[in-house]
């Protein structure tokens, strides 16, 4: 009798939803995610960099340039604590790893 042997499974939800994200950034042409600037803020601080433009709510922005359009540094308050990314050092640029942690 001939063993039967699942098919692989090709992707998981998460690898079917980061499909769709273009991490360049907006502004620059920074890969974010292999800068190792991919990062969620809290709400109020992302619209206040995109100007409350509903088109720029899934774009990316490297830390520089974020920076640039605040016209100020990052805080640790100015990221998301709930969410898993910011809390992943390993994978963090020394910028971002510098931003979560200034005011410790």
């Amino acid at each position: 009798m001939r063993s039967v042997i699942p098919p692989p499974r090709s992707t998981t939800p998460y690898q079917n939803y980061m499909k769709g994200v273009q991490f360049d950034c907006v502004d620059c042409g920074h890969h974010t995610q292999l800068m190792g600037e991919y990062y969620t803020l809290v709400k109020s601080v992302w619209w206040e960099a995109v100007d409350k433009r509903p088109d720029m709510h899934t774009v990316m922005l490297c830390i520089g340039c974020l920076e640039e359009r605040l016209g100020r540094r990052l805080t640790p308050g100015d990221f998301d604590p709930t969410l898993w990314v910011n809390r992943r050092p390993e994978e963090h640029s020394l910028r971002l790893k510098d931003r979560l942690r200034r005011a410790k």
